[in-house]
């Protein structure tokens, strides 16, 4: 392997080199990345798992002489590495994972494809978990009084909401949320409200 030829993504440690140059690569053109392609038994330590940056922003707007309003709120996690759990299931024995079947798949897609299946190297699993995510909005509107008081209440107010409607992130897997374990997703990797 020449030195250098690495990915370039956070917390990976494969190399690969496509020696031929025909953009695909075999099985002895992949390594770990552990001081110069040493054995997959080399432990290495790629990242948090759990985000070291975390805020959420709560913007409100209210019209109508308070009548109606509008409420939203944003999360923001950063600083953090993800397992793609969905990936190594496809990937790990299994042929749908695309470093198998595509022909166009990147060099990295197809060096952490074989860094998994032949040498049991995970680091390739990992991505970027940072996200902001527009967990809700609402619309408030509060009732006429009268209109409260003929159901017998001192106010009423009408709400409509949406929950977790959309996901900003470089995250590939199916949600940077998602935990591994009996709650994993399995299927679909694309999701077309995603924007990066």
């Amino acid at each position: 392997m020449r030195p250098g030829i690495r990915c370039s993504v956070c917390g990976k440690n494969i190399r690969w080199n496509d020696k031929n140059g025909d953009h695909y690569l075999a099985v002895n053109e992949v390594c770990q990345d552990v001081g110069g392609c040493r054995a997959a038994d080399t432990a290495v330590y790629v990242g948090p798992i759990t985000p070291t940056l975390e805020f959420a922003v709560n913007p409100r707007i209210e019209m109508l002489k308070h009548k109606l309003s509008i409420s939203a709120q944003f999360d923001h996690k950063a600083g953090n590495l993800k397992f793609d759990n969905t990936l190594r299931h496809q990937c790990q024995g299994g042929l749908s994972c695309e470093g198998f079947w595509n022909p166009n798949a990147s060099l990295y897609s197809q060096a952490r494809t074989i860094a998994v299946n032949n040498y049991s190297v995970y680091t390739g699993m990992y991505e970027n978990g940072m996200f902001t995510r527009l967990r809700e909005v609402a619309v408030t509107y509060q009732l006429p009084d009268a209109l409260a008081g003929q159901m017998r209440a001192s106010r009423a107010s009408l709400v409509v909401a949406g929950r977790n409607l959309h996901v900003w992130t470089s995250y590939t897997g199916v949600d940077p949320e998602m935990t591994v374990g009996n709650g994993d997703s399995r299927g679909s990797r694309r999701r077309p409200d995603r924007h990066r």
